[in-house]
């Protein structure tokens, strides 16, 4: 495939590097291509059931692939799995009646 055209999620977000990297993940041997991609920009959502994947094959051909996928670490209204720009990643638990959060590992 021709990795400069890949694109992720609702909003077809590119790449976060370049080229990615071969690494075995699925123990048949053969050493699968590993990208990332900015979570943020992906346009994937809290409820969201699948993800989709598309690019063009080293020949010019389009290709799509779907799978499904759980969303976690969303916040209390469902809007976003990835918190703002400055927030604490951990959820914070409130414990007992003192005003010091706990953070939930």
């Amino acid at each position: 495939m021709d990795v400069t055209t890949l694109a992720f999620g609702p909003n077809g977000t590119a790449r976060a590097h370049r080229g990615g990297h071969r690494e075995h993940v699925n123990f048949d041997g053969i050493a699968d291509l590993l990208l990332h991609f900015r979570a943020r920009e992906t346009g994937i959502v809290c409820g969201h059931k699948c993800a989709t994947l598309t690019g063009e094959l080293l020949d010019g051909q389009p290709f799509e692939g779907t799978d499904l996928i759980q969303t976690v670490g969303c916040d209390s209204n469902l809007r976003t799995i990835f918190p703002r720009p400055g927030e604490d990643r951990l959820q914070r638990l409130e414990s007992g009646p003192g005003p010091t959060p706990q953070r939930k590992w």
